[in-house]
C-alpha cells in the first residue's frame, strides 16, 4: 500500500477480516489535527465511526473469544466517542467499562470529559459523578493534594442521590452510591453509611435478573459498604460482603477489589486470633494483582496487618518489624488505623517496654 510504501507505518496486522495500519504517534495527532481543523463536521463524524467500529469489535472479541478489549484500546474507544461528541454511546461505554478506565487513566478521562456541556452533564449523572472521579485520579497520579477534590466527588454523588436516586440504574445506583457511601464512611457517618448501603443491597436484590449488574460494580459497592461495617465493629457482616466478593472472583475484571477482599478476610482472621485461615487468604490473595490506587493501599495495609499479627504469634520479632514497617507512619493515616495501632502495640508488648510502647503509641 501507499502507507507502507511511505515508510510511515510502524507495523501492520489484522483484527479479523480489517488490515490494521498503524503510524507514529506524532504522525496520527499532526494528521487527526488538521483534518479536525480543516473539516470538523467530518472528524466528529470519523470519530463517532471509529468509537461504534471499537464497540462492536469489543463486544466481538467477548462473545466470539470470552476476552475483553485490553484497556488501553477501550481509553481510545471512549475518547473518540467524546471527540464525535455521541453522548448516548459515552454514557454506554462508562457504564460498562468507565469507571476501570478511570482508576487506571484518571488524567486522560479528565481531560475527555472536561468538554462535557452541561446539558449532558445533567441528563447522564453517571457522567457527572464519573467528571468528579477523574478530578481525583488526575491529582493522585500528578502526586498533587486530592482531598479537596475526593470531597468535591462525595458531595457530587451525595447530590445525586439526594435529587436522582429514584431514577438511577442498577449500575449508577452501585457506583455513584458507593461515593455517597464513601463520604458518609469519610466522616464518621458509619450508622448511616451501613443503613444507605443495606438499602441499595436491598434494591439491587429485587431487580429483574435481565438487568444484571457487572461483578465488579457489585465488587466495588460492597467492598466500601464492607469497610464500612468493619470500621463499625461488625466482623461478621464484613466478611459476608468480602466473601461475596470473593465469589465473583472468575467474572470479575478488576483484580485489585478480589485482592482487597482477601486481603481484609486475612486482616479478620488475624485480628480473631485464627491464623490458620489467615494464612490460607493471605495466600490467596497474593495470587492477585494489586495497584496504586487508594484500594490498593488500603488492601497493602490489611496485608500488613495479617502477616504483622501471624508473625507475632509466631514469636518472630523481626519479621513482625519487617512487615509492618513499623519505622513509618504512612500507613496509619489510611482508615484503617486502629488496626495498624493495634498491632504496634502488641508488637511493643512483645518484644520492648511499656513505657516505649506507650511513647510511641502517644
Amino acid at each position: 500500500t501507499a502507507l507502507q510504501q511511505s515508510g510511515l507505518c510502524t507495523r501492520r496486522h489484522r483484527e479479523g477480516d480489517v488490515p490494521i495500519a498503524v503510524l507514529p504517534s506524532l504522525v496520527r495527532l499532526s494528521l487527526r489535527e488538521a483534518f479536525s481543523s480543516a473539516r470538523p463536521a467530518e472528524a466528529k463524524a470519523l470519530h463517532r465511526r471509529l468509537a461504534r467500529w471499537y464497540r462492536d469489535l469489543d463486544h466481538h472479541r467477548q462473545t466470539a473469544e470470552g476476552r475483553p478489549t485490553p484497556a488501553p484500546r477501550r481509553m481510545t474507544m471512549f475518547e473518540n466517542a467524546v471527540a464525535g461528541q455521541d453522548w448516548p454511546l459515552v454514557a454506554e461505554l462508562y457504564e460498562e467499562f468507565g469507571a476501570a478506565l478511570s482508576l487506571r487513566y484518571g488524567q486522560r478521562m479528565r481531560e475527555a470529559l472536561a468538554s462535557s456541556p452541561e446539558e449532558v452533564l445533567t441528563s447522564y449523572p453517571r457522567l457527572r459523578a464519573a467528571l468528579a472521579a477523574a478530578h481525583v485520579r488526575a491529582a493522585q497520579e500528578a502526586g498533587d493534594n486530592w482531598i479537596g477534590a475526593a470531597r468535591e466527588y462525595f458531595r457530587t454523588c451525595s447530590e445525586i442521590i439526594a435529587n436522582a436516586q429514584a431514577d438511577l440504574s442498577a449500575p449508577d445506583l452501585l457506583e455513584i452510591g458507593a461515593g455517597h457511601l464513601i463520604g458518609l464512611r469519610a466522616t464518621g457517618r458509619l450508622s448511616e453509611a451501613i443503613v444507605f448501603g443495606s438499602d441499595i443491597e436491598t434494591r439491587i436484590a429485587g431487580i429483574d435478573p435481565s438487568s444484571r449488574v457487572s461483578p465488579d460494580r457489585m465488587s466495588w459497592f460492597l467492598n466500601h459498604l464492607g469497610t464500612a461495617h468493619l470500621l463499625s465493629g461488625n466482623s461478621i457482616d464484613a466478611s459476608q460482603r468480602y466473601q461475596q466478593i470473593w465469589s465473583y472472583r472468575a467474572e470479575a475484571e478488576a483484580d485489585y477489589i478480589v485482592r482487597n477482599a482477601a486481603m481484609n478476610l486475612a486482616m479478620i482472621h488475624a485480628l480473631q486470633g485464627n491464623f490458620d485461615r489467615t494464612q490460607e487468604w493471605l495466600e490467596r490473595g497474593q495470587l492477585y494483582d494489586g495497584d496504586q490506587t487508594p484500594v490498593g493501599s488500603v488492601s497493602k495495609t490489611a496485608e500488613q496487618v495479617a502477616a504483622s499479627l501471624l508473625t507475632l504469634d509466631r514469636l518472630d520479632c523481626d519479621a513482625a518489624h519487617d512487615q509492618l514497617w513499623l519505622e513509618s507512619e504512612e500507613q496509619s493515616a489510611q482508615e484503617f488505623w486502629p488496626f495498624v495501632t493495634y498491632v504496634r502495640a502488641q508488637h511493643g508488648l512483645h518484644f520492648a517496654t511499656a513505657v516505649s510502647t506507650l511513647t510511641r503509641l502517644d
